[in-house]
C-alpha cells in the first residue's frame, strides 16, 4: 500500500506559501534586488520539492527492495510446501465479497475479517480436508478493486503470486449487493492481468442470509439453470451452502489416485511415518521389532515422493475416489 500511495504522489508533489517558492533572489526595495526573484535562480520551494522527490524515489527503492525479499521469502514457502505435494485452491473476489468469512468457515481459522478495503494484504495458508479425505492448502487473498492501477497491481503482485499457484480458484461474490454482476467483471479483468483466467473456478455466491425469500428463490433458479458449472450459494455467516461448496471443491480438484498400501516401514523413518498419518488415513498399525507395519490409504503422489514401493509388503491397488 505504501508503495502505490508514493507512486501516486511523487508526480504531483507540490507546495504552497513563501517556503515552497521556487523562485530564487529576495523581496523587498531596491532596483537591483526588489520584486519578484531572479530568473534562474532556485528558491527555496525548489530545493524543497527535490529534497522531498529525492527522499520519496529512495523510500520507493528501499520497498521494492523489501518486495522483492518478499517474494523470495514466498517462493521458497512454496517450494517447500511443493516438497509435499498439496493442491492449492486460492479464494479471490472484489472487496468485501466476504473471502476472510469464508476462508475461516472452511478452514476454521480465525483470520481478521472486516469491511475496509485491503484488511488481508498477506496471503493466509491453511491445510484443509476435503470429504474424500484429500488434503489441500487454501489460499485467502487481497480483494480486488475497480480499474485497480497498474502501479497498485504491481505492488500487489507478491501477494497475488497465489493465485498464479493456484490449482483450483474459488470465485467469491457477495451476491447482496445489486451490482455483484459488475463488481464480477471487475475481477475478471484482474484474473486475465494475472494469466489465470482460464484456470479451474468455482463461482460462489456468498451472504445469500442477507437476501430475502423472492431473492434467493430467483438466484436459486438462475444457479440451478445454469447446468454442470453452476455457482454455489453459501452463507459463510451461517455455514449455510458450507458442506456443498467442500464437496464441489472436491469434485473440481485434480484427482490424485489413492493408493491402498499395506508396508513396513523402520521406527527410525519417522519423518515418512508422520506424513503417512498427516496426508494419508492409516487403517491398521501395529508394531513389529524394530519396524511399523501399516495398512493405510495414501494419495499416488505422496506414496511416489516417499518411495512407498521400497516398503511394500503386499500387491496395492488403486481405490477410486468416491
Amino acid at each position: 500500500m505504501e508503495l502505490a500511495q508514493l507512486n501516486y504522489l511523487l508526480p504531483r508533489l507540490t507546495g504552497k506559501g513563501v517556503a515552497m517558492s521556487r523562485l530564487g533572489g529576495k523581496s523587498g526595495g531596491g532596483a537591483a534586488g526588489g520584486g519578484a526573484g531572479r530568473i534562474g535562480v532556485r528558491g527555496p520551494g525548489e530545493k524543497k520539492l527535490e529534497t522531498d522527490r529525492r527522499r520519496i524515489r529512495e523510500r520507493v527503492r528501499r520497498i521494492e527492495t523489501d518486495i522483492d525479499e518478499v517474494r523470495k521469502q514466498r517462493a521458497l514457502r512454496r517450494e517447500a510446501r511443493n516438497a509435499v505435494p498439496l493442491g492449492t485452491i486460492a479464494l479471490v473476489g472484489y472487496t468485501n465479497a466476504g473471502k476472510s468469512t469464508l476462508f475461516n468457515a472452511l478452514s476454521r481459522a480465525e483470520v481478521l475479517v472486516s469491511s475496509k478495503m485491503f484488511a488481508t494484504l498477506d496471503p493466509t495458508i491453511r491445510a484443509i480436508r476435503l470429504p474424500s479425505n484429500r488434503r489441500v492448502l487454501l489460499s485467502d487473498t487481497v480483494g480486488f478493486i475497480r480499474d485497480l492501477p497498474k502501479g497498485l497491481l504491481t505492488a500487489f503482485r507478491a501477494t497475488l503470486e497465489e493465485v498464479q499457484e493456484a490449482a483450483l480458484i474459488l470465485h467469491v461474490s457477495d451476491v447482496s449487493n445489486p451490482r455483484h454482476h459488475e463488481l464480477d467483471q471487475e475481477v475478471e479483468k484482474i484474473l486475465w492481468e494475472l494469466s489465470v483466467v482460464n484456470r479451474p473456478r468455482l463461482r460462489v455466491l456468498n451472504k445469500i442470509d442477507r437476501l430475502n425469500p423472492e431473492e434467493r428463490e430467483a438466484i436459486a433458479t438462475g444457479a440451478a439453470s445454469a447446468g454442470e458449472g453452476a455457482p454455489i450459494l453459501v452463507s459463510a455467516l451461517t455455514g449455510e451452502g458450507i458442506e456443498e461448496l467442500l464437496r464441489r471443491m472436491d469434485a473440481e480438484m485434480p484427482i490424485d489416485p489413492v493408493l491402498t498400501l499395506s508396508i513396513r516401514l523402520p521406527l527410525a523413518e519417522g519423518r515418512t511415518l508422520a506424513m503417512i498419518h498427516a496426508l494419508g488415513r492409516v487403517l491398521h498399525a501395529e508394531i513389529d521389532d524394530s519396524h511399523m507395519r501399516l495398512h493405510a490409504e495414501i494419495p499416488a503422489s505422496i506414496a511416489a515422493r516417499l518411495r512407498l514401493n521400497n516398503y511394500v509388503l503386499k500387491e496395492t491397488f488403486p481405490r477410486s475416489l468416491s
